[in-house]
């Protein structure tokens, strides 16, 4: 059985068609647990409703608001499935979502699948979420994925399933990681790995918090932002410093533990050293940002980004 864990928080104008492509899917052994946070809409009430119709639905109500992150651990423990697949309230699966992420994650911890984008209105923006993915190629070996994961993710929550046994080692969620797909991703790295599929599993809505950090890439446009939000890049870097420190005492394995110490080495760097940080700018370059095919023009514009935008 697949466990669908899905947080919802005034999710009243898109949860419906999210739930109702839930249970059109193909692959119909599945439990949808809800843990609502508090909603001030009729969400709750919508809720009810399915779940009165369907008995694969559980519905629990906070009665505090717990934030995001305590509400997703929450789901995490109560879910009964041998696979675990995350579900924001606001997407669209596709019919054969579950079947394709099932039969992809094979002998690996963790699975991830691509995406349409979307508007808020439901049309297609022509741009899936592995093109926003510059360059974008997950390595074969457990030990490659880790180390460029403790630079960047690529791992989509809603796009993602992974197996029941590595749910304890999930959570708690440390406070330095700021999204639980990341955090997932990385602990499945250091255990049996992570794959990817390039078949859409579902259609990712653009609106609000989400669209900025998922647009097609575009090298300039991140330079722009760089200088908007130089004054929280020192906290970035401190944050993945703690990211790093987190994932260090989850593992004994000489590789992970060399990787782990190099980007600490490179953020530290970046806070207090810049002449150190441009030498592993340069010898990291393809881990830090996801490279394939590297190119001199996205290589100096990234440059530009990191070191003369830095506070």
């Amino acid at each position: 059985m697949i466990s669908i864990a899905m947080a919802t928080y005034n999710g009243a104008e898109f949860v419906a068609e999210q739930i109702e492509s839930i249970l059109e899917q193909t692959y119909t052994d599945f439990e949808l647990i809800i843990s609502d946070d508090c909603s001030k809409d009729n969400t709750v009430e919508i809720l009810n409703q399915y779940a009165a119709k369907d008995k694969r639905i559980k519905i629990i109500i906070n009665e505090n608001n717990l934030g995001f992150k305590k509400n997703f651990e929450q789901l995490i423990s109560m879910c009964h499935g041998d696979y675990i697949a995350f579900c924001d309230q606001d997407d669209i699966w596709t019919i054969n979502h579950l079947e394709i992420l099932i039969n992809e994650i094979k002998d690996k911890d963790l699975v991830c699948g691509n995406a349409d984008l979307i508007d808020k209105d439901g049309n297609k923006m022509n741009i899936t979420t592995y093109e926003c993915l510059s360059n974008f190629n997950l390595p074969e070996q457990n030990e490659a994925t880790f180390k460029k994961l403790l630079y960047g993710n690529f791992a989509q929550g809603t796009a993602m399933m992974i197996k029941k046994n590595i749910a304890n080692k999930i959570i708690p969620i440390p406070d330095c990681c700021l999204y639980h797909d990341w955090w997932a991703a990385s602990i499945a790295a250091i255990n049996n790995g992570c794959t990817y599929t390039n078949k859409k599993v579902l259609l990712y809505r653009q609106h609000g918090t989400n669209q900025t950090v998922t647009k097609k890439y575009k090298i300039i446009a991140s330079i722009k932002n760089a200088l908007q939000q130089r004054k929280n890049i020192k906290e970035e870097y401190k944050q993945k410093i703690e990211f790093a420190s987190e994932l260090e005492q989850r593992t004994s394995n000489p590789a992970f533990l060399s990787s782990i110490n190099e980007s600490k080495e490179y953020y530290t760097a970046l806070l207090h050293n810049p002449f150190k940080a441009i030498s592993l700018f340069k010898k990291n370059y393809s881990d830090i940002y996801w490279v394939r095919n590297p190119s001199k023009k996205l290589f100096w514009l990234r440059f530009i980004k990191v070191f003369l935008l830095k506070i």
